[in-house]
């Protein structure tokens, strides 16, 4: 018996993306609009889009190989050429010092947001959304930033 050569499926990669793509659109789509009415449609294929693109994102990760035992996913390796802002941010090399400056201004940062809250108006419920998630995001990557530092 001689080993069949493994071979690139362009065909299922394509098709996998697109599914993964237009299923989660059409089924939070139909789903919102039997709950909420027809009027949600629009908003629930907006929103299973996004998650659908995520998906879709996360499986180009990967490529489909045709082999002698079926359809198989091997994960993708970059390029060793690759001129790939991300990886030139990732290899910047900084003083450590300046972690500590940083969890402190998020600190700050998250710690104003809450305290602003009681001063703005009740009525603007958007604003004082954004002032509590700011403040999350503040808040918490100070302890991030400070737990990364210390380990």
């Amino acid at each position: 018996m001689s080993a069949q050569p493994e071979t690139r499926a362009p065909l299922v990669d394509a098709l996998e993306l697109l599914g993964l793509f237009v299923l989660p659109a059409l089924l939070v789509g139909v789903v919102l609009s039997v709950v909420s009415g027809t009027d949600a449609l629009v908003a629930g294929l907006v929103i299973g889009g996004l998650f659908g693109a995520i998906l879709a994102g996360l499986r180009r990760g990967f490529y489909a190989v045709r082999t002698a035992e079926g359809v198989e996913r091997r994960l993708r390796s970059p390029p060793e050429d690759s001129d790939n802002m991300w990886a030139r941010l990732a290899n910047i090399e900084y003083d450590p010092k300046y972690d500590r400056l940083l969890a402190l201004v998020l600190f700050v940062v998250g710690v104003g947001s809450f305290v602003a809250i009681p001063v703005v108006d009740p009525q603007n419920g958007p604003l004082i959304l954004r002032l509590v998630l700011v403040g999350l995001f503040g808040l918490t990557t100070a302890l991030v930033t400070y737990g990364v530092r210390r380990s």
